[in-house]
């Protein structure tokens, strides 16, 4: 949107009027849009490719998780461990997916993997 703008003769030299343009409000809807595309972006990628992997050992937990399971390896040591479970999570439509959850002996808790699509596979109990 344009509007015109009336500019008085100062000192005897009138100008023609000018069109003030609306560019502050064009760039501002744009940026914003532009962030919350590149939010959603990111969300929906993590949802169809992100990967990861727990791998449980004398030594500690080891877990991995990032898009296309690009990402690196963090682990956690027997000694800070206290427990491993797998809770309720997400609900999608009537599907309930699980996660793991780390209870470390300070009493944190850290999610290990999330999005799991059984119990008995969050347990461990599936060779699937």
């Amino acid at each position: 949107m344009a509007m015109l703008e009336r500019r008085p003769c100062i000192d005897g030299q009138c100008r023609p009027p000018q069109i003030v343009t609306f560019t502050f409000v064009v760039l501002f809807f744009f940026i914003v849009v532009s962030l919350f595309d590149l939010i959603f972006f990111f969300v929906a990628a993590d949802l169809w490719f992100g990967r990861g992997w727990v791998s449980v050992s004398r030594s500690g937990v080891k877990r991995r998780y990032g898009l296309f399971g690009l990402a690196r390896t963090k682990e956690t040591p027997t000694s800070q461990t206290s427990d491993i479970r797998a809770v309720r999570g997400d609900q999608f439509n009537n599907k309930l997916f699980y996660r793991l959850e780390m209870v470390l002996k300070d009493g944190s808790k850290k999610t290990l993997i999330s999005r799991i699509g059984s119990r008995e596979l969050a347990e461990g109990n599936d060779t699937a």
